[in-house]
């Protein structure tokens, strides 16, 4: 069975880092792009992608909310969490129905990032 591949999409180099060091100790594969666009060409060019775990500052001209859209229309079956850094990126999250949680769970709830 492979590796459960991630893509982590934040601006935050430290964020990034952190995140993807606790992931890999988990087995998992991260890929961590450094902008919105980025993410978007990764998520386009890898078959193998299991999760889209995106903060909603992404950094570059588009946010993670227009990022995990545009990836749903894509990929429809993808995973996904928004994890929102303000109220205001939470009710936008919610308005587009997107799945989110409280900034970094105890760590990233292992069980949401495995498949069901």
């Amino acid at each position: 069975m492979r590796p459960l591949s991630i893509l982590l999409a934040d601006d935050e180099a430290t964020v990034r880092q952190l995140v993807t060091i606790c992931l890999e100790r988990k087995s998992f594969v991260v890929l961590p792009p450094s902008s919105g666009e980025e993410a978007l060409q990764m998520a386009r060019s890898r078959q193998e992608f299991d999760l889209l775990l995106t903060d909603v500052q992404v950094g570059g001209d588009i946010n993670g909310i227009e990022l995990a859209v545009r990836i749903l229309e894509e990929k429809p079956g993808i995973r996904l969490l928004v994890i929102p850094g303000s109220p205001d990126s939470l009710r936008m999250a919610a308005e587009k129905g997107l799945p989110v949680s409280a900034p970094f769970p105890p760590l990233l709830s292992a069980a949401a990032v495995q498949p069901s």
